[in-house]
């Protein structure tokens, strides 16, 4: 992948296809209305000088959502301190997750996986 695109992408995990035709959409809109002068509407627009900036990409992206997966950030802020340990039957359970995760990590296949959680509520 280009050196220059590489934050683009990551700043763009679980956008769907559509989500980032929209993002290209919001880009594009953003460069046109720094073109678009109030005062008179009928002046012709510069094709040439209409150029879609990083300023534009990050403001999309602050409109265009993905509908799936969760924000990093949201993730991160609910294991600031780590995950506690709350004895042998809590490390069963996160031992049989974690080889969940690996499953999805190495599958050729889908990235998905489903998992039942049962038991008392706490």
């Amino acid at each position: 992948m280009i050196p220059d695109f590489l934050d683009e992408a990551a700043r763009t995990k679980n956008y769907s296809g559509a989500e980032l035709e929209g993002v290209v959409k919001s880009d594009v809109s953003f460069a046109l209305n720094r073109q678009i002068t109030m005062d008179d509407l009928t002046k012709p627009l510069d094709e040439e000088s209409i150029k879609v900036t990083m300023d534009d990409f990050v403001n999309a992206l602050h409109e265009i959502t993905p509908a799936f997966g969760a924000s990093t950030d949201d993730l991160e802020r609910c294991r600031l301190r780590g995950i506690v340990d709350c004895g042998k039957a809590h490390k069963h359970i996160y031992q049989r997750a974690m080889l969940l995760v690996e499953q999805v990590k190495v599958s050729k296949g889908s990235p998905l996986v489903t998992c039942l959680l049962e038991g008392p509520t706490g």
